[in-house]
């Protein structure tokens, strides 16, 4: 009885996570969907930070206790209006506005993903250093990983 108890516990913890992964895959996908070469267009420089933290997001949004769906449809829309600002943006080499669109956008979108992770609550200082730690151990990984 515990064993199958279990097992359901650790579909439904495993869920939010193919989600999320599902839907990172499906926006790495989308230049092969629609028929043009990723390589000769910029498409992932513009779109890496939307890949990334969407697919975080939809993670926490389902694997949360408390799904607020405002919040979640807002979270939509931000991640939508970022893919439609980045993609509105005039293409062509030189730009430097355009430039530093393309690296502001996934430091924009990594703040956002801080207001998902804490709950957007601002003002509880615990979440607040819970993500801090998040960000900590994600740096130490990756300099471990690219170190290996």
């Amino acid at each position: 009885m515990e064993t199958e108890l279990n097992h359901k516990t650790e579909w439904k913890e495993l869920l939010p996570m193919l989600a999320g992964c599902l839907l990172a895959a499906l926006l790495v996908k989308i230049p092969l969907l629609a028929g043009f070469d990723p390589d000769e267009e910029t498409f992932y420089a513009k779109h890496i930070g939307i890949i990334v933290f969407a697919g975080l997001s939809l993670y926490l949004f389902l694997a949360g206790k408390d799904k607020n769906w405002l919040l979640g449809g807002i979270s939509l829309l931000v991640y939508t209006l970022s893919a439609l600002y980045i993609n509105l943006l005039p293409e062509g080499e030189g730009s430097d506005s355009v430039l530093l669109a393309y690296i502001h956008l996934p430091l924009v979108l990594w703040s956002f993903y801080g207001l998902i992770f804490i709950g957007f609550d601002r003002k509880d200082p615990g979440r607040r250093i819970g993500y801090i730690r998040y960000n900590g151990d994600l740096a130490i990984l990756t300099a471990l990983i690219l170190i290996a």
